[in-house]
């Protein structure tokens, strides 16, 4: 492995059985993440976007081992963490790090800030009980929360505020990695550039590597090195920021792409217009899973899946129609 990659990831697949009739014995699967890789550097920030089922959370569960992976590798800081045991997980944990989509529902409503943002500390025993309160408050001033508040409880603060307390929970442990699973989509716009400028602050402050997962096209622009497109499970494309935000080559993100509001003094924007609905991951097509909805798909793309190739500059695509 490179020194310079924190994370890779080799062929993860995460496959969730259920059984088609209750009174049947047969088992079928819905194929959430079917075959992902990638890698991320040191200091680098990825974004990963797609549509809603298409797999980014279930990504990042699996990535943090919340959840088994079916088959596949994670390599983290060169270790395979998918192969060791949940006591030596537990250990490497604090080293990576989630948001969650809600601060709301992921803060303890019962529990005041003080022990929601130093819980990781008790956990991971990684200092002195009585370094905690000063550990916590420390944290708290640096995400824009003031030490006094930290007796309070999460209702007592504004969306804005509570995914605050969230980011603060997740640096007090100094992880390495750190995995936004929507961390802005539940607030308002104003809030989400507060949000959104902190994490890029912590980011370059602590060197830390970023996963950023989001339905926001502009977000993922505005933070990430890199960009993977995720599509039914797969990533379809993967380049850049720049290189893919100018030069989309698969016919999904350039659908993707066109959907971006922009304002009216920049002209009309020629969107492209999806037809169909997306498959069942239950049922995923054969071939390339996006050829149900593509005005290109020929014979071939219904019958044999495309590898994610690098076609240059550093920028990955998994369409048979890009040479």
């Amino acid at each position: 492995m490179n020194d310079g990659v924190i994370l890779e990831v080799r062929d993860i697949k995460k496959y969730f059985p259920y059984r088609t009739a209750w009174f049947a014995g047969t088992r079928s699967f819905v194929y959430a993440v079917d075959g992902v890789s990638f890698s991320l550097k040191r200091g680098e920030v990825l974004g990963i976007v797609g549509e809603s089922g298409c797999g980014k959370s279930t990504l990042a569960r699996v990535i943090l081992r919340l959840i088994e992976p079916t088959s596949g590798d994670i390599f983290f800081e060169g270790q395979n963490i998918s192969k060791i045991n949940k006591k030596n997980m537990v250990s490497l944990r604090k080293q990576m790090q989630l948001i969650f989509q809600d601060p709301y529902a992921s803060l303890n409503p019962k529990l005041p800030v003080r022990y929601l943002v130093g819980e990781g500390l008790l956990v991971h025993k990684l200092c002195d009980p009585k370094e905690i309160e000063e550990r916590v408050a420390a944290v708290l001033e640096k995400v824009g929360i003031k030490p006094d508040q930290m007796n309070r409880f999460p209702h007592e603060f504004s969306g804005g505020q509570r995914q605050r307390i969230a980011v603060a929970r997740a640096l007090v442990l100094m992880p390495k990695l750190i995995i936004g699973d929507e961390p802005v989509s539940a607030l308002d716009v104003s809030i989400q550039a507060q949000i959104i400028n902190l994490l890029q602050s912590l980011q370059k402050e602590f060197n830390l590597s970023f996963i950023i997962i989001s339905h926001n096209l502009n977000v993922v622009k505005h933070v990430s090195d890199q960009v993977a497109v995720m599509y039914l499970g797969r990533i379809i494309e993967k380049a850049p920021h720049q290189e893919l935000y100018l030069n989309p080559l698969h016919p999904y993100t350039q659908a993707l792409l066109s959907a971006i509001p922009t304002p009216r003094t920049k002209g009309v924007k020629n969107r492209i217009i999806l037809e169909g609905d997306v498959p069942s991951p239950m049922e995923p097509p054969p071939g390339c899973s996006f050829h149900t909805r593509c005005t290109l798909a020929g014979e071939k793309c219904s019958e044999i899946s495309p590898d994610l190739r690098d076609v240059g500059h550093d920028h990955f695509v998994a369409c048979h129609h890009v040479v």
